[in-house]
């Protein structure tokens, strides 16, 4: 037997097992250092994503629902297709006028419609407007009362169901009745009923 030869091969087969051992070892090495990078790129990308949501957060403020307290620009609830425009306002005590119940605060107020519907004064009124007079523990809705038959108003019931032309403007009144002669009224103005909030008049009970 060729003993060198053995001898031979046996070194040469030793020495690829160590360098596959040293291979396996690098590559081993190699990948624990991506999985490392990768991490902590990941690391720090959440974290920029985080201080980018919470400097968000912070400088930026909720919406503000309107509540509909601010007062009503011009006095005029502006609605998708109606303009209502308070002109005056009348306060009117029981007795003023013959047949009269109850106390009145009476408006004087125009319409416009800007669509071809068919709008008639007293709906847009009502469209646009609630009454309100506030106590102690809550906001006491009011209800429409009796036109008050005297010449000054005479021309609400004559307009009152008329329709009113696309971009016409009809003039009307209406009569709210009181729950007492102290309280300011309160009209709330808004786009419809449930609508979006426009703003308030407030109305002070003055003779």
């Amino acid at each position: 037997m060729n003993y060198k030869l053995l001898s031979g091969i046996l070194l040469a087969s030793s020495l690829l097992l160590a360098a596959c051992g040293q291979a396996e070892d690098t590559a081993k090495d190699v990948s624990k250092k991506i999985e490392g990078a990768a991490d902590t790129a990941g690391d720090k990308a959440k974290k920029t994503a985080d201080e980018v949501t919470n400097e968000t957060a912070t400088t930026e403020e909720p919406a503000k629902e309107d509540d509909g307290s601010n007062e009503l620009k011009d006095k005029t609830a502006v609605l998708d297709d109606i303009d209502v425009k308070v002109l005056e306002t009348e306060l009117m005590p029981k007795g003023s006028y013959e047949g009269q119940i109850a106390d009145q605060l009476v408006i004087t107020y125009e319409v416009k419609n800007k669509t071809d519907k068919e709008i008639d004064p007293l709906s847009g009124f009502l469209a646009a407007f609630e009454a309100y007079q506030e106590d102690e523990n809550s906001m006491r809705k009011l209800d429409v009362g009796m036109s008050p038959l005297n010449d000054k108003y005479k021309f609400a019931l004559e307009n009152q169901s008329n329709i009113i032309k696309k971009e016409g403007i009809v003039k009307n009144a209406i009569a709210y009745d009181l729950k007492d002669l102290k309280t300011p009224v309160e009209l709330k103005a808004s786009k419809g009923i449930g609508g979006e909030k426009l703003g308030t008049l407030t109305v002070e009970l003055k003779k």
